[in-house]
């Protein structure tokens, strides 16, 4: 139980940083750390890394409810 939920809030996070990202290349809103501005191809590069991260977060999530209604199937119990 405390894996799927540190799944799910972790899917939750990267799935925000994904969106905001594409945001941010689409609007071209800009974004500038200290002195150096963050190139917006480096905001295309994050939307898709973070994005596959949501991604596998949740499959996660689903295999492990696969897992356990199959142990659970088989006679064995949640304890």
């Amino acid at each position: 139980m405390i894996r799927e939920v540190y799944l799910t809030v972790s899917g939750i996070i990267f799935g925000l940083v994904s969106v905001l990202h594409l945001a941010r290349a689409i609007n071209g809103w800009p974004m500038v750390l200290d002195t150096w501005t963050v190139p917006f191809g480096l905001s295309w590069v994050i939307t898709v890394i973070t994005g596959i991260m949501c991604v596998c977060a949740f499959k996660q999530v689903i295999a492990l409810d696969k897992n356990r209604d199959n142990h659970y199937r088989d006679g064995g119990s949640y304890l």
